[in-house]
Formats: C-alpha cells, structure tokens, sequence
C-alpha cells in the first residue's frame, strides 16, 4: 500500500518536459476564468470531499498561478505571454476532468436536485470548456502528459 502510495506521489510531482508555449494575453486570461470556473464547480459539488476526488485542485491551483504570474511578467505593451510546459499540462488536464464531469452529468452548476435551468447552463459551460480546450497546443508523442 505505501508502495503504491509513493508511486502516487511520484506521479504527480513529475514535471511535464517541453518548450515554454506562447499565448496571447487575452487567451492566458480566458484559460485562467476557465480554470476557475473548473475549481467553482469541483468545489460546488463536494468533489474535495470524495475519497478519491475527480479533480486535482492542487495541480489547479498551481495553473492559475502560474499563467496568472505569466501574465504578470509579461512586459506593459506586451501581448504574447510565454507559459511553460507544465502550467500548460496542469490546465489540459484539469479542463479535460471538468469537461468530463459535465458531460457525464456528475457535475452541475446547481446540484441541488431540482431542475430550474441548469441543464442549459451546464451544456453552454461545456461548450465553453471545449472551445477553451482548442486554445491549448495538443500534446507530442513524447509529451503525451495532461
């Protein structure tokens, strides 16, 4: 059990290799309102709480900060933000769990039981996450993390 649990460990302190990424400012920005949307809703929904959570908020957390830092350090009349490849990986692969949990309908953005609107809600959010999800350059064969 420890073995497995160190193996656990191991994983998910593994830095992503590649080269740096260069977005615009204003798609850095929207991957960060997307990233914080994906934490509203884990949250929302108690996934912290699951002995297993779906979402690694951590690994979330450290997404936003670090294209929030990029955006940040980016000179004033600057529009292009340079992002390495782990804040990269982090925010593929918390998108990716939060557009799962929406289409398997195991989130919601009001999970109080009742329907008054959600659905919809939930399906416009989707699409958003997807359309965020082609912001973010695909993986190569040898960085296939997030």
């Amino acid at each position: 059990m420890a073995t497995t649990m160190m193996a656990d460990v191991k994983a998910r302190a593994a830095t992503p290799a590649g080269p740096p990424e260069h977005f615009a400012a204003r798609v850095a920005g929207r991957l960060v309102a997307a990233l914080g949307q994906a934490m509203l809703y884990a949250t929302t929904n108690g996934d912290h709480q699951q002995p297993v959570p779906a979402m690694d908020l951590r690994q979330a957390a450290e997404a936003v900060s670090g294209l929030g830092l990029a955006i940040h350090e980016a000179p004033p009349d600057g529009q292009i933000v340079t992002v390495g490849a782990d804040v990269v990986a982090w925010t593929r692969t918390t998108l990716r769990v939060f557009g799962d949990q929406l289409r398997a309908g195991t989130w919601s953005s009001c999970p109080c039981g009742e329907q008054h609107g959600q659905r919809d809600t939930d399906a416009a959010v989707l699409a958003a996450v997807n359309n965020d999800l082609l912001l973010l350059p695909t993986p190569g064969p040898d960085n296939t993390s997030g």
